[in-house]
């Protein structure tokens, strides 16, 4: 299962503070059935559960979705696809709370892809993470109280835990770093939550 909690800001991804603690995405690598990654290779994901929640604007919607992409060699990857249950690239999402602006009919739809990540040292954690000034975003739609549509464009989340487990890699988001979005840009985007990462290759791991 995992959550996302979004607030809103401003639409260009602030990732400057992954920099100051950031090593080196060569130190660290991918591996599939403990083999080095060196040639692009193909994996995808299932978040069964994602939470997108505006604390300042009052809302949460819940929102599940597939992820395909690639990891390559040191440590690199990138998302290419990011589809809901239906195979469409706007997500259908159910209201968890409501608010006045965010009253029903609730959509999430990736922008900007493909998403290059690459695998760094945060803080001391292992991480894989967003590429430093990249464009990765969501476009968030509710309908208004009154009835008029409002759409939001969201920073995707910076970086997310390693943690190599059975059947792939598990990545974990947590409510911070914060990134932003482009309506009222005052209000922070924040994202916890965990997906599992894997190959059809073979079982995949970092490190």
């Amino acid at each position: 299962m995992k959550t996302v909690k979004m607030l809103s800001t401003a639409f260009t991804i602030m990732l400057a503070t992954l920099s100051l603690t950031a090593t080196a995405a060569s130190a660290h690598t991918w591996l599939v059935g403990g083999s080095e990654v060196t040639s692009r290779t193909a994996d995808e994901s299932l978040a069964l559960n994602m939470l997108f929640e505006n604390v300042d604007e009052g809302y949460a919607m819940a929102c599940s979705y597939a992820t395909k992409g690639y990891v390559n060699a040191e440590g690199k990857g990138e998302i290419t696809s990011i589809k809901g249950e239906t195979g469409s690239n706007v997500i259908s999402c159910s209201l968890d709370q409501s608010s006045l602006e965010c009253k029903s009919m609730v959509s999430v739809e990736a922008k900007n892809l493909p998403w290059h990540t690459e695998l760094a040292t945060v803080s001391g954690e292992l991480r894989n993470t967003i590429t430093i000034g990249s464009s990765a975003a969501w476009i968030v739609k509710c309908h208004e109280a009154g009835g008029g549509l409002r759409e939001n464009v969201c920073s995707a989340a910076s970086s997310a835990d390693i943690t190599n487990a059975i059947g792939g890699v598990e990545e974990t988001y947590h409510e911070s770093p914060k990134t932003k979005c482009l309506v009222d840009g005052g209000n922070a985007l924040s994202t916890s939550g965990t997906e599992l990462l894997r190959t059809l290759t073979g079982n995949l791991s970092a490190k």
